[in-house]
């Protein structure tokens, strides 16, 4: 195909890209210590519980789940028939969510039964909801590299 004298020969755009954008932020690390001290609460307590403020104004209590709780999570989930997988992740992020928090803004959550603080989750924002999933994504991790760093020194 033969151009024309006014179009012109377009070269391919360069776009340079920072592997840390790639990468997404960078996830805190913790002191050997404090891994070690929420690995002695999981054993001694049965639970590891934190206070975590969010955005510096909102301040929520997570706390660990138990064996019992993940699998009755994961059989709930399994019996379900959704079409699609972010579907069911979302479901599960906020089914731990509601397994997991215990204080929201001031608010004792630990003594209510599992529909009630399913309900009082339900209710909250969804900008909310997924900011409190993903603060309670970084709780998880911590405990897990809490028990990896206690596996390692044993």
């Amino acid at each position: 195909m033969a151009k024309n004298k006014e179009q012109k020969e377009t070269q391919p755009t360069k776009v340079e890209v920072n592997i840390s954008d790639i990468q997404g932020p960078k996830l805190p690390e913790y002191k050997q210590d404090e891994l070690l001290a929420i690995f002695d609460e999981l054993i001694f307590n049965g639970e590891y519980k934190e206070e975590v403020t969010v955005r510096g104004k909102l301040k929520v209590e997570f706390r660990s789940r138990s064996s019992e709780e993940t699998m009755d999570i994961s059989r709930i989930l399994d019996s379900a028939d959704y079409k699609l997988i972010s579907t069911l992740q979302e479901q599960r992020a906020f089914m731990n969510l509601c397994k997991s928090l215990v204080k929201y803004h001031g608010r004792d959550l630990s003594q209510v039964s599992d529909d009630e603080r399913t309900k009082f989750v339900k209710k909250l924002p969804i900008q909310i909801l997924a900011i409190l999933a993903d603060k309670l994504a970084e709780f998880d991790r911590k405990v897990d590299l809490a028990c990896r760093e206690a596996e390692a020194n044993f």
